[in-house]
């Protein structure tokens, strides 16, 4: 199934309206704060329970297709632009570091004499005798 098939088929029911606009987003945000929490309590990948979360990323993307259908938008577009920005963010991201500055030249101005202190008059406590 491609994803203007899966948009169809999930929004065929037709609801537009703001209410249901609302009621989506509501949705997401309580699938994705249920695999957060679970996520948190995870040790290793191998905890993953794999139905349940398939089942909860099915409803987000449930979800996110009826958004994305209420403002006319469709889920192609939405992707191919998610990849686009992630693809120019990752570039940017693993980029190689730019060259180091060259070294100064020599200077052929004499540094400042530094000042000899003789005498400390503020002794910080841990060194007192």
């Amino acid at each position: 199934m491609d994803l203007r098939d899966y948009q169809y088929r999930a929004t065929r029911q037709g609801l537009a309206s703001i209410k249901f606009f609302k009621f989506c987003a509501i949705g997401l945000e309580q699938e994705v704060k249920e695999i957060n929490a679970k996520a948190k309590r995870l040790e290793t990948l191998d905890d993953v329970n794999l139905n349940k979360l398939q089942e909860q990323l099915g409803d987000c993307l449930w979800f996110i297709t009826n958004l994305a259908q209420a403002v006319d938008l469709s889920l192609e577009e939405v992707v191919a632009e998610s990849l686009e920005m992630n693809n120019s963010e990752t570039v940017e991201r693993v980029a190689p570091a730019p060259a180091p500055a060259p070294e100064p030249r020599a200077s052929k101005r004499k540094k400042p004499a530094v000042e000899e202190v003789s005498e400390i008059d503020d002794v910080p406590p841990w060194e007192e005798d």
